[in-house]
């Protein structure tokens, strides 16, 4: 017995020095392979970095190359077209000729504008109104709201603003602006204003859109 326990030992003793060298060499073997995987995921987050830099550096060249011709466009399409009246950034057109208050709003939609809002703010407009000694039909019209069948009927710039300063009346549902604000028969011809924006004056929608 004690012959056996004395063999078991010198295997043991002998084997150590393997097992402790065979352990030293994994340990080190563990600790490259991690070194390496840890350089690898460095250079993958490097990549990543720079790839996401490059592509932000690109938006934001777009994005400055866009706002940049927005306002050159502005600039140099502020003005009003020919025959056009500018005023606080808005382009005004008094016509010459006579024609019923539809005809006049269908001569506006035409030339991408509207029958003009003269409202009670707009001074410098109604000064300029007065001084043409003449009548012009406008945006203001008589309706009901089309989502309430028992409202009654009220005065709607084209804006959809109501506006109070005319009495409500029926069978004339349209405003012309001379000396002063009155109703009139709308198939009565009559000359007209339109009115549209500037290229000034839509800058800002022209800047909305290089961040859509």
């Amino acid at each position: 017995m004690f012959f056996l326990q004395m063999e078991k030992y010198k295997f043991f003793s002998k084997s150590m020095p393997i097992l402790s060298h065979n352990t030293s060499d994994q340990l080190e073997l563990d600790r490259c392979s991690a070194e390496r995987l840890s350089l690898n995921i460095s250079l993958f987050h490097s990549k990543e970095l720079e790839q996401n830099s490059t592509q932000t550096a690109h938006r934001m060249g777009q994005l400055v190359k866009c706002l940049k011709q927005a306002i050159y466009e502005a600039e140099w399409t502020s003005k009003c077209p020919l025959g056009w009246t500018l005023l606080n950034q808005r382009c005004y057109f008094f016509s010459i000729e006579r024609k019923p208050r539809g005809e006049s709003h269908q001569f506006c939609e035409q030339k991408d504008s509207q029958l003009a809002s003269v409202k009670q703010k707009d001074t410098m407009l109604q000064g300029l109104i007065k001084g043409q000694n003449a009548v012009y039909w406008i945006g203001l019209t008589q309706k009901r709201d089309p989502h309430d069948p028992y409202a009654v009927m009220q005065w709607y710039w084209p804006d959809g603003t109501i506006d109070t300063y005319l009495p409500n009346t029926e069978g004339q549902s349209c405003a012309k602006m001379g000396s002063s604000l009155s109703v009139h028969p709308c198939d009565f011809p009559l000359q007209w204003i339109c009115e549209m924006g500037t290229a000034n004056s839509n800058l800002f929608e022209r800047m909305k859109t290089c961040y859509s």
